[in-house]
């Protein structure tokens, strides 16, 4: 297989599961993560070739930007798999003790931040050149 995936916030949980599975399944996988110094994330890069780990905060437009221009402009993804996100609180103190601002974060980065991740990627010199298989 010859695909192109990234996915956001792999640095633990479902990201991380998801990219050590598409780690073998896919020619170009790129895994971000605000933090890609994690030691289970540099672990996939030290052990499959095709892995490249990429700074990326889904609230902050310039490392979005930055992980963009990775990859070349004749070659764009063919899966974008948007998985960051964040819980308001720690998730399990009573909903009643949860400040109401934290609420703000999780929306910023959970939808608008998947929707600035969706943008930057989904730009025509981003998409893939591939032909989809029938």
């Amino acid at each position: 297989m010859s695909e192109r995936v990234l996915i956001t916030g792999c640095s633990r949980g479902i990201g991380l599961a998801l990219a050590e599975e598409f780690t073998t399944r896919v020619s170009g996988f790129f895994a971000t993560a605000r933090s890609p110094q994690c030691s289970e994330l540099q672990a996939l890069v030290l052990k499959w070739r095709n892995v490249t780990a990429l700074p990326l905060d889904v609230r902050d437009n310039a490392t979005i930007a930055r992980a963009a221009r990775i990859l070349p402009d004749n070659e764009g993804l063919d899966l974008l798999v948007n998985n960051a996100a964040i819980f308001p609180g720690t998730g399990d103190e009573p909903f009643e003790l949860l400040d109401p601002e934290s609420f703000n974060e999780a929306f910023d980065c959970n939808v608008t931040g998947a929707a600035r991740v969706t943008r930057a990627f989904s730009s025509p010199s981003q998409r893939s050149r591939r032909t989809p298989e029938s």
